[in-house]
């Protein structure tokens, strides 16, 4: 399926160029001129190539984080070593908090709610409390676990939905969507935003919208469900403090790293919805060099030998999202084909 997508999605970037102020063709002498600097830089050891793997490397620093705060849920006797350069020993008042939060730790792990409820009632402030040296909150911690959905519940029926974009992490400045985006638990993500769905449009310290978190860690299922929830909300990017996901620099960023991710049926789909997408350079390349960097994407693309090849074209594969693509060059019934193009992801049920 993802073959075909490649090569519609291509020629409809190129449309898309040439319907815009743009002309296309104009760049007939440039891109020769691109691949001859390109090979230059990799000959003489530049970092040229560091450029095409941008949202590859956002995917694994984001999954790392992960992977460090699966750590510190499970270990509730000490607290991992921190995330920046900085070996300051913390303060004793710091020491002594997560010394009293402890307990806290012990019933989020056990999916014990009665005790966290009994905490909460001797003490309010540990509900937004920060428990440790990341700036972790009860329900950041709680999201972590995709078996404390209900955990996860009953605290929003205990936070206030304007504290909710205020409870963020000390470094990477994560409210509690982001960090659902990044442990692609979509339960909860539902949940954050229906209390508040402008957690939606809030940037976390690193220029992220939880979409993007999404998306740069390949969770489709939550990237699909922030898709559809960012669009019915999408007037509340416009109030002071939002961004919308789709424009600018963020649009392009969603729409490279979809493309990185080789969900080429989702970029085809932005790109449909959102043209200037197309045409946005994220910060370092266009949609249509992202794409060109996939060379596994097309049938020719990849040389297999003859093994590979045998069991390549045996394997099962279920396209129903695109009928009839090699009708593509039927330009005369651009409708009709539009229309089974809308046949996508975004419009089923996860």
């Amino acid at each position: 399926m993802g073959k075909k997508y490649s090569h519609l999605l291509v020629e409809l970037i190129i449309l898309t160029f040439s319907e815009s102020s743009l002309n296309v063709y104009s760049w007939g002498w440039y891109l020769p001129l691109v691949l001859i600097c390109c090979f230059i830089l990799t000959i003489i050891g530049g970092d040229f190539g560091r450029l095409g793997h941008e949202a590859i490397d956002s995917n694994n620093a984001t999954s790392t984080t992960s992977n460090n705060l699966t750590t510190d849920l499970n270990t509730t006797s000490s607290y991992p070593a921190s995330l920046t350069t900085n070996t300051s020993t913390p303060s004793t008042a710091v020491k002594k908090d997560r010394a009293e939060y402890l307990p806290l730790y012990r019933a989020i792990k056990r999916n014990d709610w009665e005790k966290a409820q009994e905490i909460f009632n001797q003490d309010t402030d540990a509900l937004t409390a920060k428990l440790n040296k990341y700036g972790y909150t009860v329900l950041h911690i709680a999201i972590n676990n995709a078996e404390n959905i209900q955990f996860v519940e009953n605290l929003l029926k205990e936070i206030r939905p304007e504290s909710l974009p205020t409870l963020v992490t000390n470094n990477q400045k994560f409210n509690p969507l982001h960090r659902a985006a990044v442990v692609d638990n979509t339960k909860a993500a539902r949940m954050l935003v229906e209390k508040n769905p402008r957690l939606l449009f809030i940037l976390s310290g690193e220029d992220l919208l939880p979409i993007h978190i999404a998306i740069l860690n390949s969770h489709r299922t939550t990237f699909l469900y922030l898709f559809d929830v960012c669009k019915q909300h999408i007037e509340l990017s416009q109030q002071d403090g939002s961004h919308s996901p789709f424009e600018g620099v963020n649009g392009a960023l969603i729409l490279n790293s979809a493309i990185s991710s080789g969900f080429l049926d989702v970029s085809y789909e932005l790109i449909m919805k959102y043209p200037d997408m197309a045409r946005t350079k994220s910060k370092t390349m266009f949609p249509l060099t992202c794409i060109a960097n996939k060379s596994d994407s097309y049938y020719s693309g990849m040389r297999y030998n003859f093994y590979q090849r045998f069991v390549y074209s045996y394997v099962p594969t279920k396209d129903n999202r695109l009928h009839d693509a090699n009708k593509i060059q039927d330009i005369e019934n651009q409708d009709t084909y539009n229309a089974k193009c809308r046949k996508s992801y975004f419009s089923e049920d996860d």
